[in-house]
This record gives C-alpha cells, structure tokens and sequence, in this order.
C-alpha cells in the first residue's frame, strides 16, 4: 500500500482501546472489513480480541507490553538473549503490566501456542522457527521482512495453518507488497 503512487488509505478495525476503552461493541468485523475494500482501502489492520499472546524475539519487550496493555494476557516474551528477557522484564514493571518474559531458542524451542503470535525477526530466523514448531495459532504478525521474502516465509507457516474459512481468508498475505 505504502509503495503504491498516490493516497493510499490503511483502514484499521478495533473494537477498543487502551485510552478509550470500547468502541464498537457488537459489530461482526467482517461487515466493517468489507466496507473499507468496497471503499477502496488498499490494505486492512485488523486488531483482534484480547486473548493469549506470545511476542517472539522480545528484544526490550515493547510488542508485549503493548500487548499486555491492550488487555491480552496471558502474554509471553520470549527471546533467546538473556540481556533482552532482563531488560523485557525491567520494562514491563515500569510500564505496570504483568507479563512473563523467558529465554527460548527458535531453532529448537517449541513456542507455546497463544492467540496470537507476534515477531519482528529476519527471514532465515522466521524460516528456522516455522519449520521447528509442531503447531501454530491462527494469528501470526510478523515484521522484519523484505516485500520479495513475504512469500516464502508464509508458505513455511502455511503447513501449520488451519483450513481457511468461507471467504478464504488466510493468516500470512503477501497482497500488501504487490506493489512494490
């Protein structure tokens, strides 16, 4: 959407947040999805209901702290150096949020299977960890990527997916980079 001439508009649905609390209590978000594509959205940012939540290669642990605030929970953090679950933890008691943050090794760790996964990690590593875990959740977020990788690294987290529903929607899409 970004690389597309011209407006482009990144329509998001959210239910509530942290600041205002609830929004749209009661709206099927496939109705509010579909009118922003009849409108002409050239991409979606859908915020899904709080639920469990795993931000993997926490770093200073800002997606799960988000994610914490956001009202998820339970939330994992999880990263293999030890200096950033010290610092995640150092950075959710400042912030006020309730979290655990633990050392895991994508190469060989499976990540517990939350509501949602998120990871700002490089492909070979996203690659790595697909290929090493037995199951996925049905929502994964994953950034960090170049538009060209975007394939590849959904089609190695395709083998754990769910069957899509009706309208064929999937976790993992590469339309967003169509146009670059």
């Amino acid at each position: 959407a970004l690389g597309r001439p011209g407006l482009s508009v990144i329509a998001e649905h959210k239910r509530r947040s942290p600041s205002a609390g609830l929004i749209r209590d009661g709206v099927a978000i496939e109705a509010v999805l579909g009118a922003y594509e009849r409108g002409g959205a050239a991409a979606l940012s859908i915020l899904t209901e709080p639920g469990s939540f795993a931000d993997i290669g926490c770093g200073s642990g800002v997606l799960a702290i988000v994610a914490a605030r956001l009202g998820f929970g339970p939330v994992l953090a999880l990263d293999y150096d030890p200096l950033a679950v010290s610092a995640t933890k150092v950075n959710a008691s400042v912030n006020g949020v309730e979290l655990q943050a633990a050392a895991l090794d994508l190469r060989t760790d499976q990540v517990p299977v939350c509501d949602l996964w998120a990871a700002n990690v490089l492909a070979g590593p996203l690659r790595t960890w697909a290929a090493s875990q037995r199951e996925a959740p049905d929502h994964v977020i994953l950034s960090g990527l170049l538009c060209a990788e975007v394939s590849e690294v959904a089609g190695a987290f395709a083998v754990h997916a769910r069957p899509r529903d009706e309208r064929g929607r999937q976790t993992l899409d590469a339309r967003a980079c169509d146009a670059a």
